[in-house]
């Protein structure tokens, strides 16, 4: 026989709205469990690349969808361009999907630890969760071939001699092309003004072309150029030497003290996403550098592989924002 007494709401009683909350708990772990333990099913996993495509974050989001396909087998991984503002616009959208695993995000430097004039509208360091590093490169600055500059000296000389500011081209402001030249801007005195592209691979265009005086490339960006003399390369942007270009100086080498800059990508999921997914993945991307063929593909894009555990990773992270906040405090205020 069924009882006829009126069950209580969740708001009648302590004990009762108590009961509840676990009852719900109950009904919504498991179900989280699942989901991470059945992670991947048959549905596609896109990567949020924001940079253009023919860029080194597209081409890296490229690599880390092929390794993620061998690694996830049945799985279909997709790469999804949304460009604009240095990474900023694609990262902003990122931080709003679903933490299912099926969204995760090749974001940079750029996007995630340097303060940026432009309104980010989310916080890296709580908005996006870490995975791992995926790589490291030096950029490059570089100038026309026709520039009457072959060396930083000549660049500041050369800056200041002209009755306009030199152009220089980035991906946009905030990006990691951007803020290069605006920390050397403001470390040297040289006279620059900024003129954004929709990536950096039109803005090495934009400069062979002679329609900017110069550019902090990403080294993919100007290896080939450089190779083919359609640059010239005054200096390396990290505290050592690149391999890839070792006859090219470093700016401390040409006394830009302490001027060290290095872009990275890196693997990240949306706030809230399950941690047996974020597990497993970081576990497949700690074999990343393990294979030739990642190894070559990057070494191609002038990156090396470089990876580190979640925790790892974040307090990385939060380590280079506290450095970049001290970098480039007199800039974002102007």
């Amino acid at each position: 026989m069924k009882s006829t007494a009126p069950l209580k709401s969740c708001g009648e009683g302590q004990s009762v709205w108590t009961a509840c909350i676990f009852v719900g708990m109950l009904a919504i772990l498991p179900n989280a469990a699942v989901a991470a333990d059945g992670w991947p099913t048959a549905e596609t996993i896109r990567i949020v690349v924001p940079y253009a495509a023919g860029s080194n974050g597209d081409a890296t989001g490229r690599i880390i969808a092929q390794y993620l396909g061998g690694a996830l087998a049945g799985s279909t991984i997709v790469v999804e361009n949304r460009p604009g503002a240095g990474g900023i616009v694609g990262t902003r959208s990122f931080t709003r999907a679903l933490p299912d695993g099926y969204t995760l995000c090749v974001c940079s430097g750029g996007a995630i630890t340097i303060p940026s004039l432009e309104a980010k509208m989310y916080d890296p360091l709580a908005d996006l969760m870490p995975i791992s590093r995926i790589n490291t490169s030096a950029l490059v600055l570089i100038v026309n071939p026709n520039a009457p500059a072959a060396s930083v000296a000549d660049v500041v000389a050369w800056s200041k001699s002209k009755s306009a500011d030199l152009n220089y081209g980035s991906s946009g402001v905030g990006g990691i092309m951007y803020n290069a030249a605006e920390i050397f801007r403001n470390m040297t005195g040289a006279h620059l003004t900024h003129v954004p592209f929709r990536g950096g691979p039109e803005s090495t265009t934009a400069l062979i072309a002679g329609q900017i005086d110069l550019e902090f490339a990403i080294m993919s960006d100007a290896l080939g150029q450089v190779a083919a003399k359609t640059v010239r390369p005054i200096a390396v942007t990290t505290a050592k030497r690149s391999a890839l270009l070792p006859d090219v100086p470093t700016m401390m080498e040409q006394g830009v003290r302490d001027y060290d800059v290095s872009l990275w990508n890196g693997l990240f999921a949306p706030p809230g996403t399950p941690k047996p997914i974020i597990d497993k993945l970081a576990e497949i991307m700690l074999r990343l550098p393990d294979g030739s063929s990642v190894r070559n593909a990057m070494a191609n894009l002038g990156t090396t592989p470089s990876v580190s555990a979640p925790e790892q990773f974040g307090e990385e992270l939060r380590e280079e924002t506290a450095r970049w906040a001290a970098d480039l405090k007199d800039i974002v205020r102007k």
